[in-house]
């Protein structure tokens, strides 16, 4: 190989491989939020919101000043089930979904997923729990 594309060469590995770890570095930072939920009675605490976001991502670290910002609203419609409004803060910009749901805790669930997301693209659910064993409904008919 010529010197001069041997430096090339070795410059290149050199700025691909920095490149490849200040990536690494970025994936791996953490982003400070603070959480304040609004729900009737028992429906969604701070505390309960945070449990499920940090089962969605690792990339979110709980502060109590400065930082991003999550905001949730649940309310009870009278038509019934649960509507949701996520309003999300954060670098001077400001995002609000609103999610409709069966119950609080299946809006609290998809709101946690959704903020995640807004910090995280790779956040995810997490696994179902697996379903429990069930007696038959009824014994088998008697053999003739």
């Amino acid at each position: 190989m010529q010197p001069s594309l041997r430096r090339l060469s070795m410059a290149l590995a050199g700025v691909v491989t920095t490149t490849l770890a200040w990536d690494a570095r970025a994936q791996d930072a953490t982003t400070a939020v603070r959480v304040h939920v609004e729900a009737p009675g028992a429906c969604a605490t701070d505390d309960g919101f945070w449990r499920e976001l940090s089962a969605r991502t690792s990339r979110l670290e709980r502060a109590t000043k400065g930082g991003a910002s999550l905001d949730v609203r649940v309310t009870k419609p009278a038509s019934g089930g649960a509507r949701g409004v996520l309003r999300v803060e954060r670098g001077g910009a400001t995002t609000e979904r609103t999610l409709d749901g069966a119950t609080c805790d299946e809006v609290v669930r998809g709101l946690s997923l959704i903020a995640a997301l807004a910090f995280d693209p790779n956040a995810t659910a997490p696994a179902p729990e697996p379903a429990s064993a069930s007696a038959p409904a009824s014994a088998p008919a008697p053999a003739p």
